[in-house]
């Protein structure tokens, strides 16, 4: 995108980067381990897909999908496909980024959604 060329856009390109690997160090190391009702734990990497997809205004949704679930593939446990975390990822990141370019431009915020991290939410 030609908004993300640039000092500004490569410090928010880093700092994307470093927020999903602190994000996938903190799933893979302490939320997969919790001991949850039925051996489910949330994933924080969809939740910061769909945040920054939201906070982007929609824009870059699938890459940063593709890419986080790439690099979650790679990560221990990996007891399933090289591609697989990518695809739900990718495609995450896309519906996502077309519930933000759907909603009115009035409704639409540039802030970190500090109150919701889901796209769609009234709030």
């Amino acid at each position: 995108m030609a908004g993300e060329r640039g000092p500004d856009g490569m410090g928010r390109n880093v700092a994307f980067v470093l927020l999903f690997l602190g994000i996938m160090i903190v799933q893979v190391t302490v939320v997969n381990r919790l001991p949850l009702p039925g051996n489910a734990a949330p994933d924080l990497v969809l939740l910061a897909v769909v945040g920054c997809t939201r906070w982007r205004a929609g824009r870059g949704g699938s890459r940063h999908g593709f890419r986080a679930g790439l690099v979650s593939d790679l990560l221990p446990p990996a007891a399933h496909l090289l591609g697989h975390n990518a695809l739900v990822l990718c495609l995450m990141g896309f519906l996502a980024g077309r519930a933000v370019e759907s909603q009115p431009a009035r409704r639409r915020s540039r802030r970190w959604p500090a109150r919701s991290p889901v796209p769609w939410s009234p709030w």
